[in-house]
């Protein structure tokens, strides 16, 4: 068993036992100069945010600018970086518009969305990722059918484990802590979006809808972009 992969199982054992606050702080207090965030700024995220900004607001915390998100994205990320004082590093695909459309086709979303997001996402991440040990990200079981079944963490590549300290949360549970410790949160939540992605590819979600069904709906069946399929692939 490599030693990544006993990470995983050391985390998949101990996470569950402990509170959020006591998850943070033992990922913080095992594996802090190795950490790193990536978000979008969405509210399960910034639950994390503000636990990060207590305890050791230098942690790198990657947000990938598609070229596309929702201008109230981008002010809020501007208003964390400006009133948190975190250490937000924005990353993007150098390609210019026309070199995306000869690559991938025109207007990629609306045919190819997972070549659309490798482009956009997973290809500047990539650049950043190697050297860290555990990247941290907010992604909790109820959000969708996709992420059901989803453990505190997973190997995503060699040498790199994903930790979801708050994979078991619920939506209400968010929400109660968000209002009680007075955490911003992107305002297109309270208009109908309860996932929010880039402008072409997010829609109002149904009240009685699972959070991801307003990504990619054209798109019956996709719920993840290419951040969050990583194959587990000892030769990548």
């Amino acid at each position: 068993m490599s030693s990544c992969e006993k990470l995983v199982e050391e985390l998949n054992s101990v996470l569950p036992e402990m509170n959020f606050t006591q998850r943070v702080n033992y990922l913080f207090r095992e594996h802090g100069d190795l950490l790193a965030m990536t978000t979008a700024f969405g509210y399960s995220g910034m639950i994390l945010l503000n636990a990060i900004r207590q305890l050791s607001p230098t942690i790198p915390i990657y947000f990938i600018d598609t070229r596309f998100h929702f201008p109230e994205t981008l002010s809020l990320a501007e208003q964390v970086q400006r009133e948190w004082g975190l250490e937000i590093k924005t990353l993007g695909t150098d390609l210019s518009e026309g070199a995306i459309a000869s690559l991938i086709g025109e207007n990629a979303y609306k045919v190819d969305p997972d070549a659309c997001c490798h482009v956009r996402k997973v290809i500047p991440l990539e650049t950043v990722l190697p050297g860290r040990r555990v990247w941290l990200h907010a992604l909790r079981r109820d959000q969708s059918p996709s992420r059901a079944n989803l453990g505190f963490a997973q190997r995503v590549a060699p040498g790199l484990v994903k930790v979801y300290p708050i994979a078991d949360w619920t939506r209400e549970h968010c929400w109660e802590y968000i209002r009680r410790e007075k955490i911003l949160y992107n305002p297109l939540h309270d208009e109908g979006y309860p996932s929010i992605g880039c402008i072409h590819c997010t829609a109002r979600v149904s009240v009685d809808g699972h959070e991801r069904e307003g990504r990619w709906n054209s798109f019956p069946g996709k719920f993840e972009c290419g951040l969050h399929t990583f194959l587990d692939d000892e030769d990548r």
